[in-house]
């Protein structure tokens, strides 16, 4: 954006052939770090050098009239703010009177129309087309699949899903190319991790289940491992799904807190009588399945049913017995 400028804000709406695109200008002066001696790119010289770089443009902004200006700071490629990067104390020395620290959305939301030419800055070499390997993007797709779902079972937010979504976006930056072998590592261990952090939700359960007749019911307990309260359903289908005959009833969401237990009741109504196999899930309040499913079998019969019609048949046949002699004894 050659006609950019620092009064222009660092968020615009940039005239497309789909239409207005809004983007985030970074200036790159912000992140240029402090002078020479000593380490230019210390957390320390970095701060010094972003205080110094927005003071100047905010006194430019008052003087031009304008209330604010926003910046953004993007940190250098591959920048290691070095072991002692605490002692700047970076992000409490933002706390000054000329900053107001604001989320992407909120700068976003009032981005600037761009009126200026757009191009190919001619200063910077144009990059080879790299392919992201199939395996990290692979890695980085379940890191966020499972940090979606572990949100979504203990309500995690915006702030888990921004702080995972952060990881994501790592694994499959610009910046991780040049060191695939590190983030590809990385992201499969956030993953892993995550996978073993929602094994903490669980479900037990019978291996076999016996109905004397086509209704009956069955106990499942959902356990919570978690450090933190779930809210959670049971889902139960036939294996294969075909089996429409079958009904499943698990009733309502559970909220089960942390370290406890609770145990559903699953009625059941069965069309056919036989064997039927069965698996039962933990799911979310979004209907996404957590973990590994129950697998049972269950078998249905008719044995309850004729042995009710049986003692029907006997009752009504005592009855007739005992009214007959009753009659009998009435007469004589």
């Amino acid at each position: 954006l050659p006609d950019w400028g620092l009064l222009d804000g660092s968020a615009v709406q940039v005239p497309t052939e789909f239409g207005a695109l809004p983007v985030v200008v970074a200036d790159p002066a912000l992140a240029a770090g402090g002078p020479a001696p000593g380490d230019q790119r210390s957390a320390l010289q970095v701060l010094q050098r972003l205080l110094a770089e927005t003071a100047l443009i905010s006194a430019e902004a008052e003087a031009a009239g304008r209330r604010a200006v926003s910046a953004t700071f993007v940190a250098p490629t591959h920048w290691d703010p070095g072991a002692d990067w605490p002692a700047a104390d970076f992000f409490n020395g933002l706390d000054v009177g000329w900053l107001d620290p604001v989320g992407l959305d909120e700068l976003l939301d009032e981005a600037r129309p761009y009126d200026g030419r757009t191009g190919m800055n001619p200063s910077v070499e144009p990059v080879a087309d790299e392919l992201l390997p199939d395996a990290l993007t692979s890695a980085a797709a379940r890191l966020h699949r499972r940090a979606e779902l572990l949100g979504q079972l203990v309500d995690g937010g915006t702030s888990l899903a921004d702080w995972y979504d952060a990881g994501v976006a790592l694994g499959v930056s610009a910046a991780g190319v040049r060191d695939l072998t590190v983030r590809q590592r990385v992201t499969e261990r956030a993953a892993m991790s995550l996978q073993r952090t929602l094994r903490g939700v669980g479900l037990t359960g019978p291996e076999f289940v016996t109905l004397s007749s086509s209704r009956g019911r069955f106990p499942l307990t959902v356990s919570n491992q978690l450090d933190r309260s779930v809210t959670v359903s049971v889902s139960v289908e036939t294996v294969p799904a075909a089996a429409a005959s079958t009904r499943f009833d698990t009733g309502s969401r559970l909220t089960i807190d942390s370290g406890d237990q609770d145990t559903v009741t699953v009625e059941t109504r069965v069309g056919d009588v036989g064997v039927t196999s069965a698996e039962a899930y933990v799911v979310t309040q979004s209907g996404r399945r957590v973990g590994v499913p129950l697998s049972f079998s269950m078998r249905t019969s008719v044995v309850g049913t004729v042995i009710w019609a049986i003692m029907g048949a006997a009752s009504a046949l005592l009855v007739f017995a005992v009214a007959r002699r009753l009659w009998r004894r009435s007469r004589g």
